[in-house]
């Protein structure tokens, strides 16, 4: 009796996300839902421009330092009032968790009604 509750309890545990992944789902999903809205399109939009403008050499020094992470990743900015209050990436991995770590505290636009949930797609250049 005792083995099958510990085998039911270590089933149970398994599958469960961890609490990063359920806010960085909890993001992405606000992020989701922002964007499909026009004034949370137009302002996405933005701040991913504003993202590609002030820091490719962020994401270039993240780069040299974490080569074997290199990829394509998601950040996903919760931002207050012109400012990146907490930034979460996915997937999370050394390369994505560095630049993910720099942007906490950068200064942007402030979002038509915030705080709001924006997702920045980082999309690495290909020789």
């Amino acid at each position: 009796m005792t083995r099958a509750v510990v085998v039911l309890l270590l089933a149970a545990t398994q599958g469960a996300p961890s609490p990063a992944q359920d806010a960085t789902a909890t993001a992405e999903a606000a992020a989701r839902a922002s964007a499909a809205t026009d004034a949370g399109k137009q302002y996405e939009e933005s701040i991913g421009a504003a993202f590609g403008r002030e820091h490719p050499k962020t994401v270039g020094a993240c780069a040299k330092s974490h080569r074997r992470d290199l990829g394509d990743f998601d950040l996903f900015l919760r931002v207050g009032a012109g400012v990146a209050d907490e930034v979460l990436a996915k997937p999370a991995n050394p390369f994505s968790d560095c630049v993910r770590a720099k942007l906490v505290g950068w200064r942007v636009a402030p979002p038509p009604d915030p705080p709001r949930w924006v997702r920045i797609a980082v999309k690495l250049k290909r020789p």
